[in-house]
């Protein structure tokens, strides 16, 4: 998802939506992000600018108010999760409900970062999906890389599906960060990026399955001719992700029960990403 960018020119990245959703009834439909929804990780010299663009099209809102909701810390690596008042309502508990999300995320931030720059912080802001939202968030990364976005958390799921793909979206971000060679110390090109941060993103989903979860493996849609160059490399890594995952586990939709499918899918992750 994002140009190779050596030192300080900037990346930019949209995430691709590779799942419908993870599902707690049979044969329920999750909500998925729009398609106009954007996020990008780009280093300005020492400051690396978070992205974020919610519901483009809609009419602006009020100023976003968002409070702490869960913060999870691990090492050198952490999680915040923050939300506005009527997601925060939504995800009571969190403390509870959100606990496997949480960890397995720090596991991930765990895995990814670069030696180079140990100390990471991924800030995620969860907002209902009421309103246009275009946020810049900038953190000086010397001490600490930080990634900072906003997503629209639509509350038709499980609490924790509907965190999990948002999530998953911050995690694809950070690969993005990670990458870049100021922190990496070698430089991956546009297209290796764009399938190893689709392929964690993937990964980081499959990991949080629960018990009566279903995935449903779907590409991104495409969009019309005039789509832009990084929105369509993005949708074309996102395709390729997921064909390699549906190979692997034999079908585009994985219970959760299916330890045949779900091996498969594991052994995916763990090859495509330590090649990459």
């Amino acid at each position: 998802m994002a140009p190779l960018c050596p030192g300080a020119l900037p990346l930019r990245a949209f995430a691709s939506l590779l799942f419908v959703c993870a599902c707690v009834a049979v044969g329920c439909a999750g909500a998925s992000n729009t398609a106009g929804d954007a996020w990008g990780v780009r280093l300005s010299g020492q400051t690396l600018e978070s992205l974020s663009e919610i519901n483009t099209g809609k009419p602006a809102g009020q100023p976003l108010d968002a409070k702490p909701l869960l913060q999870r810390q691990r090492g050198d690596v952490a999680i915040e999760l923050r939300a506005d008042a009527s997601t925060a309502g939504w995800l009571r508990e969190a403390d509870k409900t959100l606990a496997p999300e949480m960890e397995k995320g720090l596991d991930w931030l765990q895995r990814l970062r670069p030696r180079q720059h140990p100390r990471v912080t991924l800030v995620l802001t969860l907002v209902a999906p009421q309103h246009h939202i275009a946020l810049r968030r900038s953190h000086d990364s010397r001490d600490r890389m930080v990634v900072d976005i906003a997503v629209a958390l639509v509350p038709t799921t499980s609490r924790s599906a509907a965190v999990a793909k948002a999530l998953g979206v911050g995690l694809h971000e950070m690969s993005h960060a990670f990458s870049n060679a100021a922190f990496s110390g070698h430089a991956l090109s546009r297209r290796d990026d764009e399938y190893r941060s689709s392929m964690v993103e993937s990964c980081y989903l499959v990991d949080t399955m629960r018990v009566g979860d279903t995935l449903r493996l779907a590409p991104r849609k495409g969009s019309d001719g005039d789509e832009y160059f990084v929105t369509a490399q993005s949708r074309d890594a996102s395709r390729d992700v997921v064909s390699a995952l549906v190979r692997a586990a034999g079908t585009d939709t994985v219970r959760w029960d299916d330890n045949v499918a779900l091996l498969g899918l594991k052994l995916a992750c763990g090859i495509a990403l330590a090649q990459r």
